[in-house]
């Protein structure tokens, strides 16, 4: 019995309930874990593992997680993804990854990697250029090291990007916080603009309850409910008023006590204890200056998801907001081109659970009837959903949805079959896939799409280029194949 499918570029992965992993589909970096860079049609079991609990896929590369804790990797190693301790090839077969045993928290700036581990210390691998890792070094580690000077450590954030440089920063658990690295922008809060090679404590600022970084700026929140930041402050992403870099901790102008806080490369948000959320810094490429009240989000939103390039919110009172670009109608307002604060699409009325992919968005009113936008179309009624829904998964312009009761329906770009109705014609609505059978988790590909039924098996249609149907072919299906 199948409890487990993960979908990679074109590649799959999934494990049984005995704990082995399978996986078939493109094998040109070695993907499948088999031994060889050959594609597989048909399932191929990757050995040489413990018994796993987890598994993961992504761009031609995999990970799975034992029952003991340890984590295992293969695949694509060009940028030494892998963590493996050896030259950045590419392996066909699975390797350990040591020193990650005992995982709790996991932080990439995407060149660098730390992982906080169960006893509070921490390990960390990759680039190393400007003494990001903290390991007294500039010198790159393919696989995980031990920071000196890292215990009692409750959370660890990899900073950094862009032209401005890598950062670490790290918080224990009395309130004092260690920053490292790249400090061009004077990101580590120390007073200069000196890189650190290793882990050095902040002075200045304690009580530390909560830390967030962007590109080259940080946040802290303290247990007394303020707000502190330092480092790039171009954009004003340290809310201060001004947009003056900062080398040292500065209070942030927000007066009322903070719950949480966030930061993504150049804008920075917060949510108070009365419900409020504030934002300040670059927002969509708009500088929004001091820190301003999202009046439009008041209610305490209960789901919130991000597009390429705009965000759909869904109020507790069941009212939808959008913000951001518009350029495939994505806000569903066709005379909008980019709207930065968020306003209510008000052709939907009250919805009560909705999804979105990268220019479309998909929405469950409280009839039950179905409302989708985007892609250059305007809010249109696709139908009614005869059942809860379980899941909606949304490819790159398709869209399947599955009922508690084990049905699919789906609609969209159907070129290849994904759709796994019988044909390769574009559906404006949805309609029931019942080929699919009694089914418990649906998956989509980029062309391609998964399901697990209730009985174990796994079944897939739509592109199969690169045979990741796994039916033992590389010919296009329609129609839903058993996998396993």
């Amino acid at each position: 019995k199948v409890v487990k499918v993960a979908a990679g570029w074109n590649h799959n992965v999934l494990l049984r309930e005995d704990g082995t992993v399978w996986a078939w589909g493109d094998n040109s970096r070695g993907q499948l874990g088999d031994g060889t860079v050959l594609k597989r049609g048909s399932v191929v079991h990757v050995s040489g593992l413990p018994r796993i609990v987890s598994v993961a896929a992504g761009l031609d590369v995999s990970f799975a997680v034992g029952a003991d804790g340890s984590v295992w990797s293969w695949g694509r190693n060009d940028a030494c993804q892998l963590g493996v301790g050896d030259a950045c090839v590419d392996r066909a077969t699975p390797l350990l990854v040591n020193g990650v045993v005992g995982a709790e928290q996991v932080s990439s700036s995407g060149r660098h990697t730390f992982v906080l581990l169960k006893d509070k210390t921490v390990v960390g691998w990759g680039a190393n250029a400007e003494g990001e890792l903290g390991d007294g070094s500039t010198i790159a580690r393919l696989s995980p090291v031990l920071i000196q000077g890292l215990d009692r450590v409750v959370q660890i954030l990899a900073g950094g990007g862009w032209q401005d440089g890598n950062f670490s920063i790290a918080l224990r658990d009395d309130g004092t916080v260690l920053t490292w690295g790249s400090n061009r922008l004077g990101q580590l809060g120390d007073g200069s603009r000196i890189a650190m090679l290793k882990p050095t404590l902040l002075r200045g600022v304690g009580n530390v309850r909560r830390i967030a970084v962007g590109n080259a700026h940080v946040l802290a929140l303290r247990t007394n409910g303020s707000i502190v930041a330092w480092g790039d402050n171009r954009i004003r992403q340290l809310g201060d008023g001004s947009t003056e870099t900062r080398l040292v901790p500065t209070a942030v102008g927000v007066t009322e006590p903070v719950s949480e806080i966030a930061a993504s490369s150049f804008t920075s948000i917060c949510h108070t204890v009365s419900g409020e959320v504030i934002a300040w810094g670059e927002r969509a490429g708009h500088s929004s200056g001091d820190p301003m009240v999202i009046e439009q989000v008041m209610g305490v939103p209960i789901n919130l998801v991000v597009g390429e390039s705009h965000l759909v919110l869904l109020r507790s009172d069941g009212l939808v907001f959008v913000s951001g670009q518009n350029s495939f109608g994505q806000l569903g307002d066709s005379a909008t081109l980019f709207a930065e604060l968020p306003v209510r699409l008000r052709e939907i009325g009250v919805v009560k659970q909705f999804a979105t992919n990268s220019y479309r968005t998909v929405a469950i009113k409280e009839d039950n009837s179905l409302w989708a936008w985007g892609m250059f179309s305007a809010p249109a009624r696709l139908g009614v959903v005869p059942a809860p829904v379980v899941s909606i998964r949304g490819g790159y312009d398709t869209t399947l949805l599955l009922t508690t009761d084990g049905r699919v329906f789906g609609w969209g770009d159907n070129r290849f079959g994904q759709l796994g109705d019988g044909t390769t014609i574009y559906q404006q609505v949805s309609k029931p896939l019942s080929g699919w059978g009694d089914v418990v988790e649906v998956s989509l590909g980029t062309h391609h799409s998964l399901a697990l039924r209730r009985d174990g098996t796994v079944w897939a249609s739509g592109y199969n280029g690169a045979w990741q149907l796994g039916d033992g072919t590389n010919v296009n299906s329609s129609r839903p194949v058993q996998v396993i």
